[in-house]
């Protein structure tokens, strides 16, 4: 599925939760990666709606802490970013 955002230059997190984040209520993250892209966007648009699933993606006992705090070196910090991301 593609979501265009022409002619919006703003989104608030309230959006993106309800439209996308759910959908980690009934699909892995892959999943949703993989069928769901972004078009026409803008770069605050794409940085909400990633920060927001990198967050819920996250297990929640990990998720007030930093990704530096879990991982021992820069090569895991990249790890788990590109995993997220």
């Amino acid at each position: 599925m593609t979501v265009s955002f022409e002619g919006v230059s703003y989104v608030s997190t309230s959006f993106v939760n309800s439209a996308f984040i759910h959908l980690l209520e009934n699909f892995i993250f892959n999943t949703i990666k993989a069928k769901l892209s972004f078009i026409k966007s803008t770069i605050q648009i794409n940085k909400l709606i990633k920060e927001r699933f990198v967050f819920e993606s996250l297990p929640s006992c990990l998720r007030n802490f930093p990704i530096s705090l879990y991982c021992k070196n820069s090569e895991q910090i990249g790890a788990a970013q590109s995993f997220l991301l």
